[in-house]
């Protein structure tokens, strides 16, 4: 069996990547590789994990690096030790902003990122448009798309979804979920301007939903200060959501809208689990997006700033009922058959078979 070096952020704390690290870990090609995890989130513990890197006896490497430029150096020495063993080493990123660090750096920082990266044996993205954030460190034939993935606990089952299918019809008020940490380049001030806007007409029923965590005491601020002017009963706070209040929170929701600009964005999760719960997808032809959301198929992408574009698909979207259930059942369909975690690690199989047991 062949020995793999897992090397990230594991949890805890649970977020995307170290959620994604654990769950390889815990899946079916640990029963086919022997992965060793190497936790590197404390960056106290720099020379000791150098060390460690040093030190393991391996037939392989599978790394996650860092997004940004400080990271980047940190990384790079990894990577060079990695590369010492001359076994193969696969990089996974994990989201979208590799390349707009990579253009800040300087020559000597861009040169070596060349030279590391060249020993690289594959590089993996989210999407088939986020192959590009790896182009000015590698060749495009050793890049390879590996999907993110939806949690089993986080899909809705076929008898709730028909369920869900009949009641849109008739409801009277569509729920629109927004659902992201609040940081302004996710586009959280644009859904309050929303339901601001749509507030103000009398025949629209809506209900906002907003859940996620606050990085920053002014976005609280700015958020709630937002929610006082407009006091409007049609908009709730859920904070933090885990588990089945997530999962409840998904599963009433029409609409799921995430008008992002996020400079790092990838693949973001949320839309899947959106895509899972059978929603109505509306955001911004950002990143990998536009390669899960096709307009008039699994929602609309829609850039950022046309506040009045949106409203008028939502309108759309609450007058034509029969287009929201048929972008829904899209959606579902699609989740359940490209996003499962069994097809991310089928996906992620096909990668380690041909780069670890490959003739070296």
């Amino acid at each position: 069996m062949k020995r793999i070096i897992v090397i990230g952020q594991f949890p805890p704390p649970i977020h995307g990547l170290s959620h994604a690290l654990q769950t390889l870990i815990n899946s079916q090609l640990s029963q086919e590789f022997k992965l060793i995890k190497l936790d590197i989130k404390d960056n106290k513990k720099f020379v000791n994990h150098c060390a460690k890197i040093i030190q393991s006896k391996t037939d392989g490497w599978y790394f996650t690096p860092a997004q940004t430029a400080g990271g980047n150096l940190r990384d790079l020495v990894y990577m060079m030790l990695m590369a010492i063993s001359k076994k193969p080493i696969i990089v996974h990123l994990h989201g979208g902003g590799f390349k707009k660090a990579y253009e800040k750096m300087n020559y000597f920082q861009k040169r070596l990122n060349q030279f590391v990266f060249s020993r690289v044996s594959k590089g993996i993205v989210l999407s088939d448009s986020l192959k590009e954030i790896l182009l000015p460190v590698m060749d495009i034939k050793k890049i390879s798309v590996v999907n993110n993935f939806v949690d089993s606990e986080c899909t809705m089952d076929d008898i709730t979804f028909k369920n869900k299918q009949v009641s849109q019809k008739n409801k009277k008020s569509l729920k629109i979920l927004y659902l992201s940490n609040f940081i302004r380049s996710k586009g959280y001030d644009i859904v309050l301007e929303i339901a601001n806007r749509l507030s103000k007409i009398y025949y629209i029923q809506l209900e906002f939903n907003f859940a996620g965590a606050f990085l920053d005491v002014g976005e609280r601020e700015y958020f709630f200060n937002k929610l006082k002017q407009m006091n409007s009963q049609s908009i709730l706070f859920h904070g933090i959501v885990e588990g089945s209040t997530k999962k409840k929170l998904f599963a009433e929701s029409d609409i799921f809208i995430l008008p992002t600009q996020y400079p790092i964005e990838g693949q973001p999760i949320s839309i899947l689990e959106a895509m899972a719960n059978g929603c109505c997808i509306l955001s911004t032809p950002h990143a990998g997006i536009p390669d899960i959301i096709k307009s008039g198929i699994n929602g609309y992408l829609i850039p950022q700033d046309c506040v009045e574009e949106y409203c008028n698909k939502i309108i759309e979207l609450n007058t034509q009922r029969e287009l929201l259930t048929r972008i829904g059942k899209t959606n579902y369909e699609k989740a359940k058959s490209k996003y499962l975690i069994s097809c991310h690690i089928e996906a992620l199989r096909a990668e380690f078979e041909n780069t670890y047991l490959k003739t070296i």
